[in-house]
């Protein structure tokens, strides 16, 4: 499951050359100047435009998805001793991922 924002990104077209996954830093696949909805909002309403679309080409793994998790706790705790060990262990996970 890709997360927009963390491992997946629209954009104008042409108007970014690449992005770096969020989770992996690994550089994303992309579709050009893709027509089609960009928001659950703007499917539902029929609404279309051409955008271009970047998605992290480890999206599917399971260690992502429990790395890019992890890293949403991160972001949601108000505790700065928790945020840093969870970053410390989706790091970890991302590690052992990029090696499998």
């Amino acid at each position: 499951m890709s997360m927009s924002g963390m491992d997946s990104f629209f954009e104008k077209p042409g108007a970014v050359k690449e992005y770096k996954c969020c989770v992996c830093n690994t550089t994303c696949d992309v579709e050009r100047n893709v027509l089609g909805a960009t928001g659950m909002f703007e499917a539902m309403a029929g609404h279309k435009h051409r955008h271009d679309y970047f998605r992290c080409p480890h999206a599917d793994k399971q260690w992502h998805n429990q790395a890019c998790a992890i890293l949403c706790e991160a972001r949601g705790t108000k505790s700065l001793v928790l945020s840093s060990l969870l970053k410390e262990e989706a790091a970890q996970i991302v590690k052992i991922g990029l090696k499998i």
